[in-house]
C-alpha cells in the first residue's frame, strides 16, 4: 500500500469512527454528562485508540464534546440556552439557503409533498419521523449552489438531532409540523420565495418554543435531568 492509499484508509477510518461517536451522542447511548471512555469505545468499534482520539478531538472542536484537563472527553449537558443558539443559527442558515435555491418546478414540488406525507404518516414512530423530517429539510434546500452553506447546515444538523432525539419524542406532532411544511411548499409552488422563507422560520421557532420548557436554562440548573452537576 502506497502513502496515498494509507492516507485515504486512515481518513476513512477516522470519519467512520467520528460518525459512530456522533450517533452514540445523538441517540443518547453516550448520555449528557457522561465521560467518554476511549479504550472501551475503541474496543466496541474494533479499532485502535488513535482514530478514536482523533475523532474525539474533532468533535470537541465543534462543541459536540467537551474536554476537561485530567478527565478527558465528556458529553455536554443539554440546555435551553444552547438549544436556542443552535436552532436559531440553523434557522438562519436554512432560510438563507432557501433564498438562493433555484425556482421549484413541478417535479421538486411533488417530491417535497411526497417526503412531507411520508413524514406525516410516521406519527406513531417518532424515531423514524425525525429522520423523515431531516430528509424533507435536506430536499428543500438541495439546489442552493453555496456548498459552504450546505456544510454549515450539515454540521448544525447533528447538534439539532441531539435535541430532537432527547425531547421531541415527548412533544412532536407530525400533523402540525407537516402542515407547516405544506404551507412552505404551497408558497414555493406559487413562486413566493419570501413568504416561504418566513413560513420556514416559523417552523423553526415553533420547535424552539416546544423544547424550551423541557430543558434547564443552563448546565448548572439544580436537579437537571440532562446533565451531571
Amino acid at each position: 500500500m502506497n502513502q496515498t492509499e494509507q492516507h485515504i484508509v486512515r481518513s476513512t477510518l477516522r470519519q467512520t469512527v467520528r460518525e459512530a461517536v456522533v450517533q452514540r451522542v445523538i441517540t443518547g447511548r453516550l448520555a449528557p454528562g457522561e465521560r467518554v471512555n476511549e479504550t472501551t469505545l475503541a474496543q466496541e468499534l474494533g479499532v485502535s485508540p488513535t482514530p478514536v482520539r482523533e475523532a474525539l478531538i474533532s468533535l470537541e472542536g465543534c462543541r459536540f464534546l467537551s474536554a476537561t484537563p485530567g478527565k478527558g472527553f465528556v458529553v455536554p449537558p443539554l440546555t435551553a440556552c444552547e438549544m436556542h443558539e443552535i436552532y436559531s443559527v440553523q434557522a438562519i442558515l436554512e432560510t438563507t439557503a432557501l433564498r438562493h435555491c433555484t425556482p421549484f418546478d413541478a417535479a421538486r414540488i411533488s417530491r417535497l409533498r411526497e417526503l412531507n406525507e411520508a413524514f406525516r404518516a410516521l406519527r406513531q414512530d417518532i424515531d423514524a419521523a425525525i429522520k423523515a423530517n431531516v430528509r424533507w429539510h435536506v430536499e428543500l434546500v438541495s439546489t442552493c449552489p453555496n456548498q459552504y452553506l450546505h456544510e454549515l447546515i450539515r454540521a448544525g444538523r447533528e447538534a439539532v438531532q441531539r435535541y430532537e432525539y432527547a425531547f421531541l419524542q415527548q412533544v412532536m406532532d407530525t400533523d402540525v409540523s407537516a402542515n407547516q411544511h405544506e404551507a412552505v411548499i404551497a408558497a414555493l409552488e406559487r413562486n413566493l420565495f419570501e413568504e416561504a422563507v418566513e413560513l420556514l422560520m416559523l417552523n423553526w421557532r415553533r420547535v424552539i418554543e416546544l423544547l424550551r420548557p423541557l430543558l434547564p436554562e443552563s448546565a448548572s440548573h439544580p436537579g437537571s435531568p440532562t446533565g451531571k452537576t
